[in-house]
C-alpha cells in the first residue's frame, strides 16, 4: 500500500478459492486482513471491529451483498465504510444497484490483482482523506468555539472597564470630595460616616480589581495550582471571621455548621477566592435579618462547600447565565451593593482549572444555595491541571 500505516480490510466470500486470490494478492503489502465467508458474519464481525474498506462478494446465499451493505450502512458505526463489490455480473442495471445501496466501486470476476490492488489504494486514500477533513472539521468547530468563548471574554472585560470600574471610582471621588467639604465648613461630625463610607467603597474597589486581574490571568493560562495539606474547616472559619462585620452591618445570622476537621490537599488561595466571592454575595443579597449558612463535607476524596442564603434568590431563566461571560446577569444587592457578576465567572474558571465544578439552586423570594466541589490533590502523586 501507498502508506506506512496497516490499513484494515474485510474480505467477504463463500467461497474459500476467491479468498484465497484475495490475500495472495495483498500479503506484500502493509494490510491486516479479516475474512467472513456470509452476510450475517459480516454483520457480526463488524460489529466487534470497524475496517477500513470491505471487499464484499454480491451472490453469496442467505443475505446477499446487497442486503449486507444495506444494512452496514443503516448502522452509524459502519456506515462510513467504504464498500467494493465483487461480483462476475457486468451489467449496468446490476452495478447501480450495488451504487443504489452504498457501494463505491466495483471489481470483476475472475480478479486481476493490480486492479483490485488499485481501487483499494485509491479508496483508502478517499476515506484517509475524509477522515482527515473529518478531524480539521473537528478542530475548527473548537477553535470557533474557543474564539467565541475569548470573544465573550472580551466582551465582559470592556464592560467592566468602561462601566463597573469607572461607576465606583466616581462614588469614591465623591464621598473624598465630600469629606473635603466637611473639614472646609467644620461640619467634623459627619466625617467618620462619610469615611466609613469611602472606606467600603475603596474595599469594593479593591476587590473587584483583584477579581479582574485573577480572571485576566485564568485567560491567559498564567494562573498555576499550589496543592497543600490544609484543614477546610479552619479555612471556613477564618473566612466567616472575615465577613463578620459586613454580615452584622445587615443584622444578619452567619453561621458554621461545620465543626469537624476535614484535611485534604488542595490549593488555599483557591479555596480562598472561590469561598470570599460566594460569601460576599450570599451577603450581598440577603435581606436585614436574613441567614447565611456555610458548611462543608467531604466523601470519596470530593470536597463538598455549600453556602446557603434566605435571599432575594434568583430567577430560574437567569440561572444558566450566572456562570457565562458576557451573559450580563447582574442585579444591586439588598442594601443597593454594586457588582459585576464577575466573582461567580472566576469561581467557575479557578473551579474547574483543579476539576471542581460549581452550581446553584435558587428560588426567588427564598434564597440560593451555591455548591461547589474539589477533588484531593495528593501532593505525593503527578497532578495533570485540565487545559
Amino acid at each position: 500500500m501507498t502508506n506506512h500505516e496497516k490499513s484494515h480490510i474485510l474480505l467477504v466470500d463463500d467461497t474459500p478459492e476467491n479468498l484465497q486470490v484475495l490475500i495472495e494478492a495483498f500479503k506484500e503489502h502493509q494490510i491486516e486482513i479479516a475474512v467472513a465467508q456470509s452476510g450475517e458474519e459480516t454483520l457480526e464481525i463488524t460489529s466487534l471491529f470497524q475496517p477500513d474498506i470491505i471487499l464484499l462478494d454480491v451472490m453469496m446465499p442467505g443475505m446477499d451483498g446487497f442486503e449486507t451493505c444495506q444494512q452496514l450502512k443503516a448502522r452509524k458505526d459502519t456506515r462510513d465504510i467504504p464498500v467494493i463489490f465483487m461480483t462476475a455480473l457486468a451489467d449496468m442495471a446490476h452495478r447501480m444497484k450495488g451504487f443504489k445501496v452504498g457501494g463505491v466501486d466495483y471489481v470483476t470476476k475472475p480478479f486481476h490483482a493490480e486492479e483490485v490492488l488499485a481501487r483499494v489504494n485509491a479508496h483508502l486514500l478517499i476515506r484517509k482523506q475524509y477522515q482527515q477533513l473529518q478531524e480539521q472539521n473537528a478542530l475548527i468547530k473548537e477553535q470557533r468555539e474557543q474564539l467565541r468563548e475569548l470573544n465573550a471574554s472580551k466582551d465582559q472585560f470592556i464592560s467592566i472597564i468602561s462601566h463597573d470600574l469607572q461607576s465606583p471610582f466616581a462614588g469614591i471621588f465623591t464621598l473624598a470630595e465630600q469629606i473635603k467639604q466637611d473639614v472646609y465648613n467644620k461640619r467634623y461630625d459627619e466625617i467618620p460616616s462619610t469615611a466609613d463610607q469611602l472606606q467600603a467603597a475603596v474595599e469594593n474597589y479593591h476587590a473587584l480589581l483583584q477579581n479582574l486581574f485573577t480572571w485576566a490571568k485564568i485567560q491567559q493560562g498564567l494562573i498555576e495550582i499550589h496543592p497543600q495539606v490544609v484543614d477546610i474547616q479552619l479555612i471556613l472559619a477564618k473566612n466567616l471571621a472575615l465577613f463578620r462585620p459586613q454580615a452584622q452591618q445587615k443584622q444578619i445570622l452567619l453561621t458554621l455548621l461545620t465543626q469537624e476537621r476535614i484535611v485534604l490537599s488542595t490549593d488555599v488561595k483557591l479555596v480562598d477566592t472561590v469561598i470570599r466571592n460566594l460569601l460576599s454575595n450570599a451577603i450581598k443579597f440577603t435581606p436585614v435579618g436574613g441567614v447565611v449558612e456555610l458548611s462543608a463535607a467531604f466523601r470519596e476524596q470530593i470536597l463538598e462547600v455549600v453556602i446557603a442564603d434566605t435571599g432575594t434568590g434568583i430567577p430560574a431563566e437567569q440561572l444558566a447565565a450566572l456562570f457565562q461571560p458576557g451573559a450580563g446577569y447582574w442585579q444591586p444587592g439588598t442594601a443597593g451593593e454594586k457588582g459585576t457578576g464577575l466573582g461567580l465567572i472566576l469561581c467557575k474558571a479557578f473551579l474547574q482549572k483543579c476539576g471542581g465544578n460549581i452550581w446553584v439552586e435558587s428560588e426567588v423570594g427564598k434564597g440560593s444555595t451555591f455548591r461547589f466541589t474539589l477533588p484531593d490533590i495528593s501532593i505525593s502523586e503527578s497532578f495533570s491541571l485540565p487545559k
